[in-house]
């Protein structure tokens, strides 16, 4: 009998081996699709602060150059 409970013990390890190797395949998985994700919400949030952003320039206003000129004369 001795025989037969080494065998069950052989196959309780083997049996635990192939659960840890799929619980560790399912993890790799998940953290693959996590990151893919984060990659992705990343690439949206750039296109969007890109779009967002204005390539306009305009002039300063009048009161504006008005104080630049003022700066730049007591500078002198």
């Amino acid at each position: 009998m001795e025989s037969g409970s080494g065998l069950d013990e052989a196959d309780d390890s083997e049996s635990g081996e192939e659960d840890i190797a799929r619980k560790s395949r399912l993890i790799d998985k998940k953290r693959e699709r996590d990151s893919q994700a984060a990659a992705d919400d990343l690439q949206t949030n750039i296109q969007t602060n890109i779009q967002d952003e204005s390539d306009e320039f305009t002039l300063p206003t009048k009161q504006v150059s008005f104080l630049l000129l003022f700066l730049f004369e007591f500078m002198l």
